[in-house]
């Protein structure tokens, strides 16, 4: 059974993160607008380097951590948590380059908050699903009127 849980929850987990990846990537291939090389090589080239920082700054093992253990009944609660550690980790990234003014910083960091907020809502609206629906993953039956 635990088992089970922590396996629903990677996978929630892992398709979270992997949204993320690409909305954050496709967002900053908009702010900077696609180069000549062409729209997709822009849209690899940004997801593989958010991929790089959310590993590099912890971003990925605390979001992991948050979602394996983090349990509550309210769906809305862990998605705020993750915002916030988008833009902890974020500004962990920031510190250590030089050239992104205020201005830019502020408008990633918004736009990577709302995009945990929507993806971490999705997969906890996601996971109460999964776990509300009996275990052959057919809907439970009514009882009848008596």
């Amino acid at each position: 059974m635990l088992v089970a849980r922590f396996a629903k929850r990677m996978v929630v987990w892992l398709l979270e993160a992997a949204s993320q990846v690409l909305l954050v990537g496709l967002f900053l291939v908009m702010q900077g607008g696609p180069s000549d090389s062409g729209l997709l090589y822009d849209l690899d080239f940004e997801m593989r380097a958010v991929t790089v920082v959310f590993f590099s700054t912890g971003y990925f093992f605390t979001t992991l951590i948050g979602r394996l253990f983090w349990s509550t009944r309210r769906v809305w609660f862990y998605s705020p948590a993750a915002a916030a550690l988008f833009v902890i980790h974020s500004q962990l990234l920031f510190l250590g380059l030089r050239g992104w003014g205020l201005g830019q910083r502020l408008v990633v960091q918004t736009a990577g908050a709302l995009i945990a907020i929507g993806t971490t809502l999705a997969g906890s609206y996601m996971l109460r699903r999964w776990k509300d629906s009996n275990p052959k993953g057919r809907a439970r039956s009514q009882p009848s009127p008596a």
